[in-house]
């Protein structure tokens, strides 16, 4: 099994997560039960409003001001 960090499956989620490992995840999803849980747990929170200012500054790619 491989790893996969919350932060992976926040971006996979956002579409934001690079090529490669976007296919090691989804490939990886087709077998592993505990995976996939911990994707739909990670989409609750995302959906639910459980929001932190990293999440958020990620999601809206925001970028330090000049």
């Amino acid at each position: 099994m491989r790893n996969f960090s919350e932060a992976e499956l926040t971006a996979f989620l956002d579409e934001a997560l690079p090529a490669g490992r976007c296919s090691e995840l989804e490939h990886e999803l087709r077998s592993n039960a505990e995976l996939r849980n911990q994707l739909i747990e990670a989409r609750g929170r995302e959906s639910a409003g459980l929001h932190t200012l990293g999440a958020i500054w990620r999601r809206a790619r925001l970028s330090c001001p000049d």
